[in-house]
């Protein structure tokens, strides 16, 4: 398990799931340990499969000890110190990075329900995750639109300016998050768009890549066709709304779409279309 692998301005990591079980007599366990950190009085369960970048040292987290053979009589185990690393991107409140190898730590994540905190469940939900390690440009540089206070939008320009020319054909679309300093970035898979981008995203900043199978432009021609004619479907069902969705699909909101999907479907392709409903809207 290697916790940070660096190629190409991005950071990957690999993680498993870490714990200790016994088998007893007869097929069943006597006792399954869990991987439980504690530090600055939270617990904290691992979690697997997420992309994350180390950060700076925190200080000296605990696993309480794991007596896995409660019947033998010898109890040997003791509490390990390991030490605890913040996550970049993330509050230690909801996350933290231990081990004894500063290039090979778990991830693990607060609270007693071992499930995923919608911080690290975006990064998980991610087919590829990258942490910015660009210094802020001064104020003369003209590359990365330094006249902008915030680095995430910093980023977002300079993407837009990728998308417009050199990977039009790759880009689908993008999202900021704020709370999380992420810009959210969904493409056709390509390694020079995603180095560029990766390369351009400054300290603090977290691109969070999606996979997907068409370009944006093909995504503004369909919507385009849609709604050419938002009155042929008149008698039928009422044609509201026709929006591109960054994520890759043209969404198609009517009053009725059990009646809408299958004649949009038959018209234009059962393809990159989410019919939903959509109320009326109204002037206030």
């Amino acid at each position: 398990m290697r916790a940070v692998v660096v190629m190409a301005g991005m950071t990957v990591v690999a993680l498993s799931a870490v714990g200790c079980a016994e088998a007893g007599g007869g097929g069943t366990a006597d006792a399954v340990c869990a991987y439980i950190v504690e530090y600055d009085d939270r617990q904290y369960g691992d979690v697997a499969n997420v992309d994350f970048q180390r950060g700076e040292k925190l200080g000296t987290a605990v696993l309480p000890p794991c007596d896995d053979t409660p019947n033998d009589g010898d109890d040997d185990s003791s509490a390990h110190r390991t030490t605890a690393y913040r996550v970049t991107g993330l509050d230690p409140d909801v996350a933290i990075a231990v081990g004894d190898d500063p290039d090979d730590l778990v991830l693990v994540a607060a609270g007693p329900d071992r499930k995923l905190p919608p911080e690290v469940a975006r990064l998980a939900a991610a087919d590829s995750t990258c942490f910015g390690t660009r210094q802020a440009p001064s104020a003369t540089d003209p590359d990365l639109g330094a006249g902008d206070d915030e680095p995430v939008y910093r980023l977002v320009d300079h993407i837009d300016r990728l998308s417009a020319k050199r990977y039009a054909d790759v880009f689908t679309g993008l999202s900021v998050d704020l709370d999380a300093d992420a810009v959210v970035l969904h493409r056709i898979p390509s390694p020079e768009f995603d180095k560029a981008v990766c390369d351009a995203a400054e300290q603090g900043i977290t691109v969070r890549i999606h996979d997907t199978d068409v370009d944006r432009e093909d995504l503004d021609a369909l919507a385009a066709r849609i709604s050419e004619d938002m009155s042929r479907w008149d008698g039928t069902f009422e044609l509201r709304e026709v929006a591109v969705d960054e994520r890759g699909w043209v969404s198609v909101g009517v009053d009725d779409p059990e009646t809408a999907e299958p004649l949009v479907q038959d018209a234009f392709g059962a393809e990159h279309i989410e019919v939903v409903h959509v109320e009326q809207a109204h002037l206030d």
